[in-house]
């Protein structure tokens, strides 16, 4: 017994040591020059008890830290803390850096990568570029396809502003909005820049397309030298003062690209849905068993690729005999694939009834469409389905209901004597109970009235007592007398 609580005591230091939160590593920013810094943070849900090993950084990196930061969050009433050490590395020389021998308390971090460049000497902008590439070079009409234009320009470049392209007959929408991330290039940290948009073409022939255009500033560092006053004054330097801060601004045309549109085939009748693959499913699979007069929600899915969704027809669940289809509420969406292609998609909800027991057949959803890699027309189809349908849910209990008409059936002869003659004070139609609680609700409403009535007595006898007058204040309970002023005394001899 006396070694029990030592040994609990020794297994629960041990337990705590071997449980550790779990610690992030962070780089911000990932590409600097030589000289610059970056901000290495590591970060847990429970406090550092520990600094992390950094000896793996000694021959390439100057470290300075660290510095501990506290963050603290309420959401939903649950409140969290988040610890941070953050640790400034200064590299020393140019290359990629993949920092994956650091460690805390003998656990090893996850590997995180620095990219250094060697700091531009001279006062030379680099030259950006702007370049277009499409997803499709032969496409139909109505089909759409994804233009997308990437600038690389310095990562001190401002003002940025690309103009959208024009297209002579055919649409042109934003698809997706800028995304920037760093790269290095030649050793030097530029900025990327990527915007898709969406164009679909309306006739066949070449689509002419009027490139992008991307505009801007570079800003550029001035140094002080001598000049004569000509040129300070052709400069506007002379009475504006020097500034150390010069913007270059630069202009560029995005690439050409061409793209052919086919004509339309002349056997296609009806909807015309150019696309590379369609396919039709729904959000969730039917139940089994449903029951009859109880709606069904269900939602059909119609996916598309090389179309946007303003294109897409709307799925048609057909009805039958026996089955109500009640259509609801689409959405549409247009997104971008990882490889770049258009991806649409169309919701639809739809409410089925059954109308009677038994065995029933959801009919098939057909969508016609033209696959632009074979040429040819093809159907994309959700097939048929064969549930059970139950009974109607009962309102009432039949067999107790039954029951309870055979025990209140009435004989002839009582039926007969309830005739207004046979009606009489012996035998009233309203039950002795209910006149007996009419008649104690009446006695006890009288009751509660003479008790108000004596409170308000009492408290106008005695209100002398229970309210106190104040000088200088007015009871409305008191009348104010007036005192009579005496006569003057007409004799006073």
């Amino acid at each position: 017994m006396k070694l029990f609580f030592p040994i609990v005591f020794l297994s629960i230091c041990l337990f705590s040591g071997m449980v550790r939160a779990d610690v992030s590593v962070r780089l911000n920013p990932e590409i600097v020059y030589v000289g610059e810094s970056a901000q290495l943070s590591f970060a847990s849900d429970a406090p550092f008890d520990a600094a992390p090993d950094l000896s793996a950084l000694i021959p390439n990196f100057i470290v300075q830290g660290p510095a501990t930061q506290t963050f603290q969050s309420l959401v939903n009433g649950k409140r969290t803390v988040r610890y941070e050490l953050v640790y400034a590395i200064f590299p020393q020389k140019a290359g990629k850096f993949v920092l994956d021998a650091l460690t805390y308390r003998g656990q090893k971090l996850p590997p995180v990568t620095l990219e250094v460049g060697q700091a531009p000497a001279g006062e030379t902008a680099p030259v950006p570029e702007f370049t277009a590439t499409v997803s499709d070079e032969t496409v139909y009409p109505g089909q759409s396809f994804v233009y997308t234009v990437e600038a690389i320009v310095p990562d001190n470049a401002t003002q940025i502003d690309i103009v959208p392209p024009v297209v002579s007959g055919g649409d042109v929408t934003l698809l997706q909005a800028d995304s920037q991330r760093l790269i290095l290039k030649n050793n030097r940290r530029m900025l990327a820049l990527t915007r898709r948009f969406l164009i679909t073409p309306e006739s066949a022939g070449a689509l002419t397309i009027e490139p992008a255009v991307i505009s801007g500033a570079i800003e550029m560092v001035n140094k002080r030298s001598k000049r004569s006053l000509e040129d300070l004054f052709d400069a506007g330097i002379l009475f504006e003062g020097f500034s150390p801060v010069s913007l270059t601004p630069f202009s560029l045309k995005a690439s050409p690209v061409a793209v052919r549109v086919f004509e339309k085939p002349t056997t296609v009748q009806g909807w015309w849905l150019p696309a590379k693959t369609v396919q039709v499913t729904r959000e969730a699979p039917l139940p089994p068993e449903i029951r009859a007069g109880e709606p069904v929600e269900s939602t059909i899915v119609l996916s598309a690729q090389g179309t946007a969704a303003a294109r897409l027809p709307v799925p048609v669940q057909p009805a039958k005999d026996g089955l109500k289809v009640y259509p609801g509420a689409e959405t549409r969406e247009t997104a971008v694939s990882p490889d770049g292609m258009v991806e649409s998609r169309l919701k639809l909800s739809v409410a089925l009834v059954a109308e009677k027991a038994g065995e029933i057949d959801i009919p098939a959803v057909t969508v016609p469409w033209f696959d632009t890699v074979t040429k040819r027309m093809r159907q994309a189809v959700l097939p048929a389905q064969t549930i059970r349908v139950l009974p109607a849910q009962p309102t009432l209990d039949t067999a107790k209901v039954s029951d309870d008409v055979s025990g209140m059936s009435v004989s002839k002869q009582a039926a007969s004597a309830l005739t207004p003659a046979a009606l009489s004070a012996e035998s009233p139609l309203v039950p002795q109970s209910v006149a007996d609680a009419v008649r104690w609700g009446r006695l006890l409403g009288a009751l509660m009235a003479g008790i108000m009535l004596g409170v308000l007595g009492t408290l106008l006898v005695f209100r002398h007592r229970l309210f106190p007058e104040k000088k200088g204040h007015f009871s409305p309970l008191k009348t104010v007398r007036k005192k009579k002023k005496p006569l003057p005394d007409l004799y006073p001899f």
